[in-house]
């Protein structure tokens, strides 16, 4: 199941997730979840095992997806070159 908070889904360009219903499992499907709603590789960004991205009007937000679909997501961002943050205490 993946967990959506309208709290976070509020922006543009996260609207296209809330139609997933099933899991992604190829490349280009995991391409849609990520990019369908406009946002682009550059506004990714991860911190351990979080993903997030920064909304055009510079707000972080957290993608709050379960296991399978989040390690799915990180492996492709990787892929794609996206950098990790490092987190400071």
């Amino acid at each position: 199941m993946l967990f959506i908070d309208p709290m976070i889904t509020s922006p543009p360009e996260l609207e296209h997730r809330t139609k997933i219903v099933n899991k992604p499992q190829l490349a280009e499907e995991i391409d849609a979840y990520l990019f369908g709603g406009g946002i682009t590789v550059d506004r990714y960004f991860l911190v351990g095992d979080l993903i997030g991205h920064v909304s055009a009007k510079g707000r972080e937000f957290d993608l709050l997806i379960e296991d399978d679909l989040a390690a799915a997501c990180r492996k492709r961002l990787l892929e794609l070159g996206v950098s990790r943050r490092c987190v400071h205490r």
